[in-house]
């Protein structure tokens, strides 16, 4: 094996033991590192999470590369992110290819863009229908939580808002059309405590990197799709309409006051809302630009502002603002022209829509909130 391999085994075999960690830390509630139980115990313990998460990271990856080997193009094995900075970590920043050739069709671009989230979908819905099939009885909560003793199960969402520390995750549209085939006498857990359960968890990851992969921008996987259905003209258009809403309905969040708790609050946010405003619409427009994006950041500082003081308890999410700036400044929103630009078949088109769709079904408005 050449040196190359070696790093791809390695970076695979740290981000196993990331996700185990990781996993056990989700699923019981307790500090990896902090517990005296044997390390093999904590290790099964984090197994169900770190079998789940991995084997959907691995099977989007290679539904890109086989077809991109489909097609006769050079690829690298997956590389694998390992991470682990303490409790909230997941485990794993997900997983990369790269191609080592360009794509020279249209088609190219689609079916390789596609194959990654339609295969991960798979292990997703899988491991959702699963995690649903096999729910525990809601007893279950109190071997991670013994002080919800007192509320006889799963608190209330009232109920939430005096327990200290909460982490809600926002279920897409497939997990809620899912509940409602869940027969009323199972324990379904609620948004703040699906990291406890790691089927369910793992895929509500799956559905979640699927949604982020295939926002319609740049080169992302949903990039590629909208090229496919529409063209260069169509991509440059729709992609920078992506990324305003994107602006808009984060930007609301950073600058609802009526949910600030101090005037540092108030100060902060409206500080990190304007570097994250600056540097998108700079790098879009180029910092000399100044007649372009000085009146487009105004534009959208009065709509911020005005939209805030007519809708106060409207809630956006400050994650898609932060996320456009890393598309924008990092990945781009530009999509290369294939040298043989002949649109894509009707086939294709019809599996290019329902791809639409299936983001719309897995993405979450408000993926996570802590309180």
């Amino acid at each position: 094996m050449n040196s190359r391999i070696w790093l791809h085994i390695f970076l695979f075999l740290v981000t196993v033991v990331t996700t185990l960690i990781a996993g056990y830390e989700w699923t019981t509630g307790k500090i990896f590192f902090n517990e005296n139980e044997p390390l093999l115990s904590r290790f099964s313990q984090g197994a169900p999470y770190a079998f789940g998460f991995l084997l959907f990271l691995t099977v989007h990856e290679f539904g890109h590369y086989f077809m991109s080997k489909k097609y006769g193009i050079r690829a690298t094995l997956p590389y694998y992110i390992p991470m682990y900075v303490g409790s909230m970590s997941i485990g794993s920043m997900g997983a990369v290819i790269r191609l080592k050739e360009p794509c020279t069709t249209r088609t190219q671009f689609f079916d390789i863009g596609v194959a990654g989230p339609l295969a991960g979908l798979v292990i997703g819905l899988g491991l959702m229908i699963y995690g649903y099939a096999t729910l525990p009885p809601e007893s279950h909560i109190f071997l991670i939580h013994p002080e919800y003793v007192k509320y006889g199960g799963f608190p209330t969402q009232q109920e939430y808002h005096d327990i200290p520390y909460a982490l809600k995750l926002g279920k897409p549209l497939l997990f809620r059309i899912t509940e409602l085939f869940i027969s009323d006498t199972v324990a379904v857990p609620p948004p703040q405590e699906i990291m406890h359960y790691p089927y369910l968890f793992t895929a509500w990851l799956a559905l979640f990197f699927t949604a982020l992969n295939l926002i319609p921008v740049g080169q992302l996987d949903g990039g590629h799709v909208i090229y496919g259905l529409f063209g260069a003209k169509g991509h440059y258009w729709i992609s920078r309409v992506i990324v305003l809403i994107m602006i808009l309905y984060g930007g609301v969040d950073f600058l609802n006051f009526k949910n600030s708790a101090s005037i540092e609050e108030i100060i902060l946010n409206s500080g990190i809302y304007l570097l994250l405003l600056i540097a998108i619409l700079t790098k879009l427009y180029g910092w000399r630009n100044l007649q372009k994006w000085l009146p487009v950041t105004f534009a959208i500082i009065t709509f911020h502002l005005v939209f805030t003081l007519w809708f106060p308890s409207f809630r956006g999410y400050s994650g898609y603002m932060m996320f456009a700036t890393i598309i924008v400044r990092f990945l781009g929103i530009q999509h290369p022209v294939a040298p043989d630009d002949t649109p894509i078949s009707k086939n294709r088109k019809i599996l290019g829509w329902i791809t639409l769709i299936i983001f719309i079904l897995c993405i979450s408005l408000q993926p996570f909130q802590i309180s």
